[in-house]
């Protein structure tokens, strides 16, 4: 995630001398003296309240920066929130010096934006952040609502804190319940660059953000440590008609808690009857579990979960999530998985006693769509997961395609299934220039092998990691050029490196189907070692000041990458070779 991001906006000149009241930016900030009008940073407003009752309608206001501090909506009502305006954008990381949107910094310059109107929440950190988590006064219910906005409603370069299910007595099932860092109703906002940090939802959904009948932006964004109790989405809850674009964002060590019903998502729950698209985004540590020690409660999808209609995810990275069932994503709809990662995930089955424990199926992905739904992984490499029993499983009538994946090293504690290749995938499934381990034994003891013919361009032999942890494909892996280039959707031009998605290795044979060069098996594309000359030292392709100021760096040492003459040491013989390459 980028530091600062260039975002343009059409700016009126603002003087230091008193302006009209038509100018387009107002400006706020919480160490600013009293009485300010927030046409200038010298004459900026204390309170970001004021500011959006001043960017009301006919205001002629366009936006407002807001420098670094921490904003709450009221210091006495857990009802009130800050509202978003069309065509008002609101932008926070500003020192309170800049005269240009692109100078702010929101990593610099921290701009919360928080419910906790008492400033008196203590909370802890990690993955266990919540055990020290203590609300000690009524927190705002959202921090933010932006019902019945548009695209030009914008919140971006804040951190949106401490939104907690408002007043003492709040009963279930109250709005309030809901999005505690943001609640959208019949509304679309764009929301950038933005951290959501310990919001909860009680009893509802969308701790982070709760979307319904919403077809939000929310882009470049951060979901660390927030909490959904007996309720779904840690991060995001999509519901109604919903048809969100979530891009590059990050969800981390969020936590849903099931009792009954059932909850989903530790990082995204999408209950949408909307198709919905998830790009580019990595999800880290997240948990759904049960609120009991033992009983027939499920919680499903640690890091995502999917109901009702079709959902893509593309380019996202599932690693270390937890649940009941699904530790990485599980879906009732059908989905589509393309360039993703799913490592070290867990599925962790629920003591039900004195019955059968429940769940442990889908370390990584757990699939429940009914025929003749069809769910699909391209190009995704499925790697250390640990369950019971099926790193990928399909159940109920649905089927699963595997095209270009890597399945491997993947682990269960079923001992029924030790040896076979359903400690790998499960369930009704079609597999085709992959490489899955043990795909051509028996799925278990005593039970048939699959034939090979049912099983074309795949493969059972080691891929050759580049390490435990790293799923890079290293040299001389028969993953390399093995894939079906037709098996790649239309316009995935990129790996989830972002490195070039087809790249020809000469060393490897072509043994996938298409035309050269054949696309790689996993989410990884094994990129040609850069060739360049030895005096173009960070091989960008031409010698100039960059390489000679690496070489001055290294002057007088033995350093063999700039002792271009091979004598022992970096001297005016070297600079000569440069200046003579030069160019």
């Amino acid at each position: 995630m980028p530091h600062r991001r260039n975002l343009p906006i059409v700016l009126s000149t603002l003087g230091l001398v008193a302006a009209s009241a038509s100018a387009t930016v107002l400006h706020v900030n919480a160490a600013a003296d009293e009485g300010g009008n927030g046409l200038t940073w010298r004459t900026a407003m204390q309170d970001l309240q004021a500011a959006l009752a001043a960017a009301g309608p006919g205001s002629g206001v366009t936006a407002i920066w807001v420098a670094e501090g921490t904003y709450v909506p009221s210091t006495t009502d857990a009802t009130a929130s800050f509202e978003l305006i069309d065509g008002v954008a609101l932008y926070g990381g500003f020192a309170g010096t800049e005269t240009a949107l692109d100078q702010r910094d929101w990593n610099a310059h921290p701009t919360v934006l928080s419910g906790d109107i008492g400033q008196d929440d203590v909370v802890g950190s990690g993955p266990y952040w919540y055990q020290n988590w203590n609300i000690n006064s009524s927190n705002s219910g959202h921090v933010i609502v932006a019902s019945g906005t548009d695209e030009t409603a914008v919140v971006d370069g804040f951190t949106i804190a401490d939104g907690h299910t408002g007043p003492a007595g709040t009963p279930a099932g109250s709005p309030l319940m809901f999005g505690g860092g943001i609640y959208c109703v019949d509304g679309s906002p764009t929301v950038r660059n933005c951290t959501f940090t310990h919001c909860e939802a009680a009893f509802a959904a969308g701790a982070g953000i709760y979307l319904w009948n919403s077809n939000a932006t929310v882009q470049g964004c951060r979901f660390l440590e927030n909490y959904c109790h007996l309720s779904s989405g840690g991060g995001i809850y999509i519901g109604g008609a919903s048809d969100p674009a979530v891009e590059d964002c990050l969800f981390e060590y969020n936590i849903v808690v099931a009792a009954s019903p059932d909850a989903e998502g530790g990082g995204l729950a999408c209950w949408s009857t909307s198709a919905t698209t998830v790009s580019r985004c990595a999800f880290h540590a997240n948990v759904a579990k049960s609120f009991y020690s033992s009983g027939s409660v499920v919680a499903y999808g640690g890091g995502l979960f999917n109901f009702n209609k079709s959902m893509t995810v593309r380019d996202c990275r599932f690693v270390g999530n937890t649940a009941i069932t699904g530790g990485g994503v599980a879906s009732f709809g059908p989905t589509k998985l393309v360039n993703c990662l799913f490592l070290d995930n867990k599925s962790i089955p629920q003591p039900n006693d004195p019955y059968s424990e429940l769940g442990g199926d889908g370390a990584a992905v757990s699939l429940f769509g009914q025929a003749p739904a069809i769910s699909m992984l391209v190009n995704c490499t499925v790697s250390s997961n640990d369950g019971k029993q099926y790193a990928i499983h399909q159940s109920n009538t649905g089927t699963c395609w595997i095209q270009n994946c890597v399945v491997w090293a993947n682990t269960g504690t079923n001992p029924e299934l030790n040896g076979g290749y359903k400690v790998q995938v499960g369930g009704s499934f079609s597999a085709s220039y992959s490489c899955i381990q043990d795909i051509f034994d028996p799925p278990a003891p005593g039970e048939d092998p699959i034939d090979p013919e049912n099983l074309p361009g795949c493969t059972a032999a080691n891929p050759l990691f580049s390490g435990a942890s790293d799923a890079h494909l290293a040299p001389g892996s028969p993953c390399i050029d093995a894939g079906y280039d037709a098996w790649v959707p239309d316009g995935v031009e990129i790996d989830l490196d972002g490195e070039p998605r087809f790249v020809d290795d000469p060393d490897a044979p072509d043994v996938g189907l298409g035309d050269a060069p054949l696309v790689d098996m996993g989410c990884f594309e094994r990129q040609l070692e850069p060739t360049c000359g030895a005096e173009d030292f960070n091989c960008d392709g031409s010698v100039d000041g960059a390489d000679l100021g690496l070489l001055l760096a290294a002057w007088g040492t033995g350093n063999p990458t700039f002792d271009l003459d091979g004598n022992g040491i970096v001297d005016g013989a070297d600079l000569g070779m440069i200046l003579a390459a030069w160019g």
